[in-house]
């Protein structure tokens, strides 16, 4: 947030360039981009892909989907694994629950060692978990092994769906004023809102030309969507050596962006079966094509800076090129499955380096926060125990690593720019899954949950730390009919 926590000096330079208008309405609607974005939940996660699993079932098995890949949710893990169903069905999953909760600080340390907090955020957000609706038609039986079948299917997921609404309040310490006795503060609060919608349109196709032998593919239309509102209102109150404030200046502003992105999404899968009840499957999925993106940012702000001048008010509107990276993905998985029994799994998945950057136009393009994610591995571990034949309990493990690298402490500014990156979260976490299922002859009840978490503590500088935690939660219904 800029202006928290400054010198006087950066300050005076900011009122200075009030001065000139096309000046100023350019600093204004940069800053208050950095300012939107650096709210936690004014910004889609793009470090972390394995926030929110897909599929009720393949949730319980926390995501280790790629061997077994035996329902619905194949559409989006394995596509080859759809025909090892043996008739068309309808699926439907919806979440009962989903919730957010994260925290972001800046924490100094003294010439004592005492610590404290120069800036404490927290916020709590509500999360449509991923909805899923999955048609799948058979088109050929096959012979009587299976071989020869094939099956198509058109799916609507939600991989990721938003509403969030956050307060907070903030008051700086009392800070020397450059170039002569006294001191400043700043307090005031802040109110964001935000809605961020995904959907992905996917038509798939499998085929089994041997027993042991699948393949199969989807093609992913993908839709995005954001609202984001930002309003933030501050005093702030220089005093002289007696504690007397010798000006007083108040600050309300006021930030709304609006993004859309349209692209198209490739996934090819295989799976294999060399014995009985062992199968070995593997994907990739496509880089995200972007087809098209727009996004635009109109901003207000009402300063008054001192009690005796008038309001002075600026505003603005900036359009620009909004990307949502989706790097390519890889996936191996094994597992060892007895039908109405038990079932293991593990996957294995790497996620290519990728780059993403949003762009603001004004008179000419600025580039702002370009943001590289690296080569990535994730890890996904689950299993599966029929209690009774039509009653079946299943457990999983799965990392949820950042692609955003950052070093464990800073030691130059080129690291600490980097560190400050609005888009860039550095937090490890990992989660763990569960979920229930009661089978009919031709129905399917299921009830899942997946929780991951995560914290870090990164140096800054010598004596600043960035300290930062995030959980998720989800409860998941979801159910299916076959016909």
């Amino acid at each position: 947030r800029p202006g928290r926590g400054e010198s006087d000096e950066p300050r005076a330079k900011a009122r200075r360039h009030k001065t000139s208008a096309p000046c100023s309405t350019l600093t204004l609607l940069v800053g208050a981009l950095v300012v939107l974005l650096l709210c936690p939940d004014a910004r889609a996660d793009d470090n972390h892909y394995q926030n929110y699993l897909v599929g009720e079932r393949a949730v319980g098995f926390g995501g280790a989907f790629t061997a077994i890949a035996d329902d619905s949710s194949a559409v989006f893990y394995n596509p080859a694994g759809l025909t090892q169903l043996q008739k068309s069905s309808i699926s439907l999953s919806a979440a009962i629950y989903g919730f957010s909760n994260q925290s972001a600080s800046l924490v100094t340390t003294g010439d004592g060692g005492q610590r404290s907090t120069l800036d404490d955020n927290a916020s709590s957000t509500f999360i449509t978990y991923p909805t899923t609706a999955v048609w799948i038609q058979k088109l050929r039986d096959g012979d009587k092994d299976g071989s020869g079948r094939m099956l198509a299917a058109f799916s609507l997921l939600t991989p990721f769906s938003k509403v969030g609404r956050s307060r907070s309040a903030y008051e700086t310490a009392p800070q020397g004023v450059n170039g002569g006795g006294g001191s400043y503060t700043e307090r005031g609060v802040e109110l964001q809102l935000s809605e961020d919608d995904t959907l992905w349109i996917g038509l798939s196709f499998a085929w089994r030309p041997l027993r042991w032998l699948h393949i199969g593919a989807t093609t992913f239309f993908t839709m995005r969507s954001g609202l984001y509102q930002f309003y933030d209102t501050g005093i702030y109150t220089v005093r002289n050596n007696d504690g007397d404030p010798v000006l007083i200046e108040g600050r309300t502003t006021r930030v709304a962006a609006d993004l859309k992105h349209f692209g198209l999404v490739g996934l090819l899968g295989v799976l294999v079966e060399p014995l009985e009840h062992l199968r070995v499957g593997l994907t990739f999925r496509s880089p995200q094509l972007s087809l098209g993106s727009k996004l635009e940012v109109s901003v207000i702000q009402a300063e008054r800076q001192d009690l005796s001048q008038p309001v002075d008010v600026l505003q603005g509107e900036v359009g620009g090129d909004f990307n949502d990276v989706k790097p390519w993905k890889a996936s191996l998985g094994l597992a060892y499955a007895r039908p109405k029994h038990f079932a293991v799994s593990a996957d294995i998945s790497f996620y290519g380096p990728a780059s993403s950057y949003h762009v603001m136009e004004l008179d000419g393009n600025a580039d702002l926060f370009p943001l590289e994610h690296r080569l990535l591995w994730q890890l996904n571990i689950g299993g599966e125990y029929y209690v009774l034949p039509s009653l079946s309990l299943r457990a999983g493990f799965f990392t949820n690593l950042s692609s955003f690298e950052a070093p464990q402490t800073c030691t130059d500014q080129a690291c600490r720019d980097r560190l400050s990156n609005p888009f860039g979260d550095p937090i490890d976490r990992f989660g763990i899954a569960g979920s229930a299922s009661y089978e009919l002859d031709r129905a399917t009840v299921t009830v899942a949950f997946s929780y991951n978490f995560g914290s870090t503590r990164r140096g800054y500088n010598a004596d600043l730390d960035a300290e930062g935690e995030r959980s998720l939660l989800f409860l998941v219904l979801g159910g299916s009919f076959r016909f």
